[in-house]
């Protein structure tokens, strides 16, 4: 872990809207583990809100992905955003990074063994690799069935579709085939690539459900309060032990 890590933005961290709770909370995780004026690759940058908030903290940053209206978005924010579907590379990419981040993208990364290796090759010697993900397929049932009952029962509160977040008689089997469906890596997968490749520093539980409450929210006027309180439910019962943590945040070196 590095000594002196780089200050997160302040308007990333003091979150003004819902959907800028989920970018504070993935730019501590991040910020953690860089030092000061890291060089970082960023895969999967969507539409650039964290690679732009850690180039105001000072980092410098190449960002991929590969929706191009995305990275249009990414460029507006001042962020050097490439097309790119990793682990294919064709844009100038050298290696020699003192970190590489994944953030809500590895499970859809379709080939993840070799992604990893090359995450592994663009590393300089001791980078890390952030990564910040779900364990979508080992959600147990008690906390599927809490997670569709919780939504539903907030349904008007969080601004939900009439179709979002119901369940077609068994939370869990509901749950899975969306991301089966969807063909996404699991939790399983994503181990076994990481152990080929890396050595694992950092593997921790944490809340996860109420990213679905931010983007449900945006921008929206008293958005930022609702997604709060459901951040802070979620944790509590976390800790609690009623509901499993959905996500999970690693590093590897």
């Amino acid at each position: 872990m590095a000594s002196l890590p780089a200050e997160p933005s302040w308007d990333a961290l003091h979150a003004r809207t819902a959907s800028e709770i989920a970018l504070r909370e993935s730019l501590a995780f991040v910020s953690r583990w860089l030092a000061p004026s890291a060089r970082i690759l960023e895969v999967g940058c969507g539409g650039g809100a964290l690679a732009a908030a850690l180039i105001a903290a000072g980092h410098s940053l190449i960002a991929l992905d590969a929706d191009p209206e995305r990275v249009a978005e990414a460029r507006a924010r001042g962020v050097d955003a490439r097309v790119a579907e990793f682990p294919k590379l064709d844009t100038g990419v050298v290696a020699g990074f003192d970190a590489v981040l994944f953030t809500h993208s590895l499970h859809h990364v379709h080939a993840l063994d070799e992604a990893v290796r090359l995450a592994r090759e663009l590393l300089r010697a001791g980078g890390v690799l952030l990564i910040e993900d779900f364990t979508w397929d080992e959600l147990p049932a008690k906390t599927a069935a809490w997670a569709y009952a919780h939504f539903d029962s907030q349904r008007e509160k969080l601004q939900l579709g009439p179709r979002a977040w119901r369940h077609e008689g068994d939370p869990l089997a509901t749950w899975r085939k969306h991301f089966v469906e969807h063909h996404l890596h699991g939790a399983a997968a994503l181990r076994t690539a990481l152990a080929a490749q890396f050595e694992i520093a950092s593997s921790e539980p944490v809340p996860y459900f109420f990213r679905y409450a931010c983007m449900s929210l945006g921008d929206s006027p008293g958005g930022r309060e609702i997604a709060e309180e459901f951040l802070r439910d979620e944790r509590a019962r976390i800790a609690r032990g009623e509901i499993a943590a959905l996500g999970w945040q690693i590093v590897a070196r």
